[in-house]
């Protein structure tokens, strides 16, 4: 089914110039999906949105953060934008992925499973498959190293065994993050407002709704503090250690 509206809004002036800007001096298609890879992934940090599937990608940009449903859109629509075919395949992913970073009491009254969403991208005939942007490096480093401290496969978001995943610019398996906890296959799809009108998609129950900006502010909180302990960055003019954090003002 297709809709009249997408939501990788690759046309809006917001995204057109990002694209343009970030692939200028590129020299090839893979050399310009892997300079607008490290922007999505670093520019656009992790973190809960002020809505979790139906973000235009202009809107994703002007918040400053995102989760895999978000983040895959506006890479889609960076693509888009200088001409390189990509496509969002979307799948169910156990929930249980966010131990650690989404309290207990929420993971219990949440569904067992919910949408994500990877994007896949055509360089010299061929498609290739990722989702290592989902998470900026400094939050992924400090993820991966609570797993492997806590010997856990799964948790914060991240889905690694013995912690053998990586946030860098790879393709297929090497180039997943969360994979391993995707438990159904929905197929690839144009344009993410596809998937949300197929009736794949299994939309917030109205008490979630409600509740949902409070539970992003608390899982946001988390989200900085799991990402400040594991980075810092000594700043000389200020003599002492800088914040990376995005969400925290100072």
């Amino acid at each position: 089914m297709k809709t009249k509206d997408h939501l990788a809004d690759s046309s809006h002036p917001k995204i057109r110039e990002i694209a343009f800007h970030e692939t200028e001096g590129a020299w090839s298609d893979y050399e310009k999906v892997k300079n607008l890879f490290f922007f999505v992934r670093d520019e656009i940090p992790f973190g809960f949105p002020s809505r979790l599937e139906d973000m235009k990608a202009s809107e994703v940009v002007t918040e400053k953060m995102g989760v895999c449903t978000s983040k895959t859109t506006l890479f889609k629509a960076l693509l888009d934008a200088v001409g390189i075919p990509a496509r969002v395949h979307y799948g169910a992913i156990d929930l249980q992925i966010f131990r650690g970073v989404v309290p207990g009491y929420m993971l219990w009254v949440m569904p067992k499973t919910g949408s994500h969403s990877w994007l896949e991208f055509n360089v010299d005939k061929s498609w290739e498959s990722i989702d290592s942007y989902i998470f900026d490096k400094p939050y992924f480093t400090a993820a991966r190293d609570k797993l492997v401290h806590e010997k856990l496969n799964q948790g914060y978001g991240l889905a690694c065994k013995l912690g053998k995943c990586s946030e860098r610019f790879h393709f297929g398996e090497q180039g997943f993050v969360q994979m391993e906890a995707v438990q159904k296959d929905f197929g690839v799809w144009d344009d993410p407002a596809d998937f949300l009108a197929s009736g794949h998609f299994q939309p917030m129950d109205k008490r979630l709704q409600a509740l949902y900006p409070k539970m992003a502010a608390i899982v946001n909180k988390r989200i900085s503090k799991i990402r400040n302990e594991g980075w810092v960055e000594w700043d000389p003019q200020l003599s002492g250690p800088r914040s990376l954090d995005p969400f925290i003002v100072k």
